[in-house]
């Protein structure tokens, strides 16, 4: 037999065996109830999530559009790309069939996405969620069962209100130098409205996490003797480089012959692990001297480390301690979780302001009245105050979603009614909970579901009796998911708010915002320019302008 006749034999035979494979999956999907579309590529493949988004426009030129839309309903962002021109999806979601050893189901309806995030032994952490947020060690975010819940009652309760209170002072100056900044340069015109929202939200971070304050404006400081790089340096490259520091392991990545872009990722490793070893035994011998941790992160969790301990649980997931490997994947994922998701809000929140000028004039009438009758800049007496300010964060959160999925896996056959109707998921599905979809069903949401109208958030009648203030309308269990749901929901929620709203009330208490006109440029012009910038999207590992700098605002004193 000749050489091309076996390799035709072979390509037969896998082509039989791939076609049988994704006809069994398909089988198992019509059961389900929801639709089903089959896919001939295996969407959970690594290849695939990393070239299908760039080769998507080329694909919409070469391929039937039923064959298209498939591909682009299982590529990354298929939401926001649908949110922009206005297309809907199956509801209440739809099942993908492909060669895969899985079944992967988008999820588009509250009720589903509710239960399937309460019911958090039955659809646990998806492994690849893992893979990622596991990157430099085990933490919150990567764990299940009984460690998870061993983690969250160490980690839950640090973040409390006197963390709360450095949060807000440490985002008020941060704030009021970058508006300083800019108002001292080119009569308050400028592209980096975006950046400099990032680095509020990083130094915001720094201090809260690492005890490292640092002024908006200060410069980069040197590394330190037999260090390539600053900590927060290295901390920044890989939250940057999350997907390549994932998926290739650091030796090879730190070898002399990669790229130096590259290379530096592998550093970047070795010199977080390095340095949080050290930061942690400085924090016990302070926490020695003076008997009491301080009010960061980074001292709080090495008050309850394995060393610190005379636990004699060390084995027992009901231990009172967290091992060092704990604490430097619970810091790292703090951060990461709590950079990309604020900044970026915070950024789509003041060009919208920009774009659509009566909100922003309904920010400052409640800023302006909470002034008036609060000479105390406290966080405890402003931040209980600033409804609209929250309502803005969450309406900014509904339409411009920073993380496009939150994903779940259930190992067994599960069973959910939604609706009337029961939904059989098969063992091995990946529920893949569409943010940008809960959060614009015209169902829950009305018929102005893609507008912007922060109102939508306020409690009309407050009865007596109710939750602390702010306090917001809560919408249908899983409408509205930015900070997860159930029993994990992100304990970092209350800190991002006090966050966002200290920074909206400190710049709007003093300044206004519009955008710069081109020559011959109308204002509605302007506006709908920089609309598009925002509309000019992409998810990345949250949200972000294509084009941040084309965002050119002019911020002015009032």
């Amino acid at each position: 037999m000749s050489a091309i006749a076996v390799c035709a034999s072979v390509a037969l035979v896998y082509l039989i065996y791939h076609t049988l494979k994704i006809f069994r999956q398909y089988q198992k999907a019509r059961a389900t109830g929801f639709k089903v579309y089959v896919s001939i590529l295996d969407t959970t493949n690594p290849i695939f999530t990393v070239f299908a988004l760039p080769l998507l426009p080329i694909l919409s030129r070469i391929l039937p559009a039923s064959a298209f839309r498939v591909i682009d309903l299982t590529t990354y962002g298929v939401e926001w790309r649908d949110k922009v021109v206005r297309r809907s999806r199956p509801t209440p979601g739809y099942m993908v069939a492909s060669s895969s050893s899985e079944l992967d189901l988008f999820v588009e309806d509250p009720e589903i996405a509710g239960a399937i995030l309460t019911r958090w032994r039955d659809f646990q952490q998806d492994r690849m969620t893992f893979k990622f947020l596991g990157v430099v060690g085990p933490n919150l975010a990567a764990s299940d069962g009984k460690d998870w819940q061993r983690q969250r009652r160490l980690i839950a309760p640090m973040l409390n209100e006197r963390i709360m209170e450095t949060v807000w002072g440490e985002s008020v100056e941060q704030a009021n130098e970058m508006l300083e900044t800019f108002i001292g340069k080119d009569e308050g015109k400028t592209d980096g409205t975006v950046d400099g929202l990032r680095r509020i939200a990083f130094n915001v971070l720094q201090c809260i996490g690492y005890g490292m304050p640092q002024g908006w404006n200060e410069p980069a400081k040197a590394p330190q003797k037999g260090h390539k790089m600053v900590y927060m340096e290295a901390l920044h490259e890989l939250i940057e480089g999350l997907i390549i520091v994932a998926m290739v392991p650091a030796k090879v990545l730190a070898h002399s012959w990669m790229p130096a872009v590259l290379r530096r990722k592998g550093e970047a490793i070795y010199e977080f692990h390095n340095y949080t070893k050290e930061l942690l035994q400085k924090e016990r011998e302070i926490s020695a001297n003076s008997g009491t941790p301080r009010n960061n992160m980074l001292s709080l969790l090495s008050s309850i480390s394995e060393q610190n301990s005379d636990s004699k649980e060390r084995d027992s997931a009901q231990k009172n301690t967290l091992s060092d490997e704990e604490i430097r994947g619970n810091l790292y994922q703090f951060t990461l979780a709590g950079y990309d998701t604020t900044a970026n809000t915070m950024a789509y929140a003041f060009v919208t302001l920009a774009t659509l000028p009566k909100w922003q004039d309904w920010i400052i009438e409640e800023v302006d009245r909470v002034s008036a009758t609060s000479p105390d800049s406290s966080y405890r007496e402003i931040f209980p105050k600033l409804e609209r300010c929250l309502a803005l964060m969450h309406e900014i959160l509904r339409i411009y979603t920073p993380v496009a999925h939150i994903v779940r896996g259930c190992e067994s056959e599960q069973s959910i009614t939604a609706g009337g109707k029961t939904y059989r998921i098969p063992a091995k599905t990946r529920c893949i909970l569409s943010l940008d979809g809960l959060g614009t069903q015209a169902g829950y949401w009305g018929d102005n579901t893609f507008e912007f109208d922060p109102t939508r958030w306020l409690i009309k009648d407050k009865p007596n009796g109710i939750a602390v203030p702010p306090a917001l309308r809560q919408p249908t269990k899983g409408a509205f998911i930015p900070w997860s749901g159930g029993p994990r929901i992100c304990p970092g929620m209350k800190m991002a708010q006090v966050e966002f709203t200290s920074v909206v009330y400190s710049v709007f208490s003093k300044y206004r915002v519009e955008p710069v006109l081109k020559e011959g440029e109308s204002e509605g012009d302007a506006r709908k320019r920089l609309a598009a910038v925002m509309d000019d999207s992409q998810p990345k590992l949250t949200l972000q302008m294509n084009r941040p700098r084309d965002a050119v605002l002019k911020w002015t004193k009032r």
